[in-house]
């Protein structure tokens, strides 16, 4: 499953716009500003012009992660309750007792993993046992 970090993202990007608008603040302004000046700025302070186009790249950035954030969670659908039916005792329809282990060797027998002699021998034994008709 993929985790959303979204809002890693989101606080992370806010952390590094506010530690950058207090350090470059007024220049940022002055540049946000007059943005027709941004040729004459790169070739004067080209640093500043890089902390601005970080600051817009940090700004996109916290915006999407902001709208990241709610865009993973769906509402998650119930499948309505239903309500059990009054409950009906246990009923078993398959072969229990000495007939379930008669017709497993008969099994055996049909498909050879054992032949004629184990099988009379394993007969006479579960003929002899006391296999109760409600064993499973």
């Amino acid at each position: 499953m993929k985790k959303n970090r979204s809002g890693f993202a989101f606080i992370l990007s806010l952390v590094l716009l506010s530690a950058l608008w207090e350090s470059w603040g007024p220049r940022l302004q002055q540049i946000f500003r007059s943005p027709q000046r941004l040729g004459l700025m790169w070739r004067f302070d080209r640093i500043s012009v890089i902390v601005t186009v970080a600051f817009l790249i940090l700004a996109v950035t916290a915006v999407l992660s902001f709208l990241g954030m709610f865009r993973g969670k769906k509402a998650v659908r119930r499948a309505p309750v239903k309500k059990a039916p009054e409950e009906e005792p246990l009923t078993c329809e398959h072969v229990r007792g000495r007939e379930k282990y008669l017709e497993q060797i008969d099994g055996y027998l049909r498909t050879g993993l054992i032949d004629r002699d184990e099988y009379k021998v394993l007969k006479e034994r579960y003929m002899r046992i006391d296999i109760p008709e409600d064993y499973h």
